[in-house]
């Protein structure tokens, strides 16, 4: 791995991120960890100015960068020893997995040019994405790149399955109390997109007859919601507990939601261990670990 030089003549290692926003709260968190980073870029996108308003919120301005557009490397030049570039992608994307999977990997493509290794926070995302390892080495990714991946090795199935910690972790529940609903920091962050983008993919008309159907004149977002969520047969939200900086509402949020969509809500121990641990992981292969 040829590492660039950055403008104190030191060898110069940066991590590119690509991260969906789903991870938006605990990527802050990670990155808080660790303070052998120097420098934080961001890739300003149609997903990123949340991530951009935390990051400023919890770092000197020093230390921050954005990044308004990905041109040749000579104009991102690196300045300090250890760098991330992260580059957010919309939660929507998982309504078109052919459009989810492009995106992917188009963000790795960019990202490339600038990094020395790449970092995935994605995970299978319905199998959308199961090929994925794969999908990088036939578009010539030429770098060392992780993917969120637990314990034993396995991609997980999804942002939920990464917060549980495991497949293991996932399946249990899932087993045990089926027509559970699981509601991270990051969708109930985002839930009102959510439910904008269901009505955007099912279409006013469509809407209108289904309110009909039900006899409900005013089937706005919330009621479309809830009948989605009763026709999936879900029976209860969980939600997770973990430390977290930046969820402070997350539990308020959950309660809303819960009150919203006539779902029981309940808690169960999450946590961030595997972001941490993938993050950590590519440090090491800068240092030569």
């Amino acid at each position: 791995m040829i590492l660039e030089s950055n403008s104190n003549g030191k060898n110069s290692k940066r991590i590119g991120i690509v991260c969906c926003e789903v991870f938006e709260d605990e990527l802050l968190f990670v990155i808080k960890q660790h303070s052998e980073i120097d420098k934080i870029i961001i890739v300003k996108t149609e997903s990123s100015k949340y991530f951009e308003d935390i990051i400023r919120s919890n770092f000197p301005y020093e230390k921050i960068r954005i990044a308004r557009e990905l041109f040749a490397p000579r104009y991102l030049k690196r300045e300090e020893e250890l760098e991330i570039i992260v580059y957010i992608l919309p939660l929507f994307l998982h309504y078109d997995p052919r459009e989810l999977k492009e995106e992917v990997l188009s963000a790795c493509i960019e990202l490339q040019k600038h990094s020395d290794y790449l970092l995935i926070y994605y995970g299978l995302c319905g199998n959308s994405l199961n090929n994925l390892e794969e999908m990088l080495r036939e578009s010539r990714i030429k770098l060392p790149f992780g993917i969120l991946k637990d314990e034993n090795k396995e991609i997980v199935d999804d942002c939920v399955c990464a917060l549980l910690g495991s497949k293991a972790n996932y399946i249990e529940i899932l087993t045990k109390e089926p027509g559970t609903f699981f509601l991270t920091p990051g969708f109930a962050n985002h839930w009102g997109l959510f439910s904008k983008r269901k009505i955007e993919t099912i279409g006013e008309n469509r809407l209108k007859e289904i309110g009909d159907k039900l006899g409900i004149e005013n089937f706005d977002a919330v009621e479309m919601t809830k009948y989605l969520l009763r026709e999936a047969n879900y029976k209860q939200i969980v939600a997770l507990k973990y430390i977290c900086s930046n969820c402070m509402d997350y539990k308020s949020k959950c309660q809303t939601i819960s009150s919203e969509t006539d779902l029981k809500l309940s808690y169960r121990k999450g946590t961030i261990e595997l972001l941490n641990n993938n993050l950590e992981m590519a440090i090491s292969k800068m240092n030569g670990e």
